[in-house]
């Protein structure tokens, strides 16, 4: 589109406001149906008007607050409902979808949004194959790859915890560690106990003896 073109239709919106603004503050969709432009680019020709200072918008609170609970406002339906009734959506600004779950399921069942979405699968089909193909590699590569990083996390945690339980299993040569009862782990782990306490004894007394001389 040509800035004259653009500047015409910015135009057509600023006086289509201004004639709807006499009787009360219009809102988005009463000045696109007014100017017959699409809704898109008339809330982007407001939002330009409003920061030149030009116009001032409606700009309604999607959030209501009562006893404590948050309730947030539908776009379609322009009921305010919970947060349980939209579906999640990142991109968004509270996390949550602009409609509620019926009218997403109402606009997702409609006849035309099931044939265009047909018509472009049918149209795009290789494109999509491909495109949820190397999304879903890239996906399990990448969950791989955190799963290691987890587990070689907590490998060294445990060995941290249980180094002298380790040890005792260690020193059972050609037994697996489910076949060693538990009580004869146990006076393993308890001689090694004595053991290191015993070396950590002598060792003092030889620094003493030299610190002596």
């Amino acid at each position: 589109m040509k800035n004259t073109e653009k500047l015409t239709e910015i135009n057509v919106v600023l006086t289509s406001y201004l004639n709807i603004y006499k009787n009360k503050m219009p809102t988005i969709d009463e000045v696109a149906e007014h100017c017959k432009i699409n809704r898109t680019r008339t809330y982007r020709y407001l939002i330009k008007l409003e920061k030149l200072g030009l116009i001032k918008r409606n700009k309604r609170t999607r959030i209501k607050i009562s006893n404590g609970v948050y309730y947030y406002r539908c776009y379609i339906c322009k009921q305010h409902k919970q947060i349980k009734e939209y579906y999640k959506n990142k991109n968004k600004k509270h996390g949550i979808g602009s409609t509620c779950k019926d009218c997403t399921r109402e606009y997702e069942a409609s006849d035309n949004i099931k044939l265009y979405k047909h018509n472009y699968y049918i149209n795009n089909k290789e494109e999509i194959i491909y495109k949820n193909k190397t999304y879903l590699q890239n996906r399990s590569q990448e969950k791989i790859k955190e799963a290691r990083i987890k587990k070689n996390i907590r490998t060294r945690e445990w060995k941290k915890r249980n180094n002298e339980k380790i040890s005792a299993i260690e020193s059972f040569r050609g037994i697996k560690a489910k076949e060693i009862p538990c009580e004869l782990l146990e006076l393993k782990i308890m001689q090694l106990r004595l053991k290191r306490r015993i070396k950590q004894i002598e060792e003092k007394k030889n620094g003493k003896e030299t610190v002596s001389r």
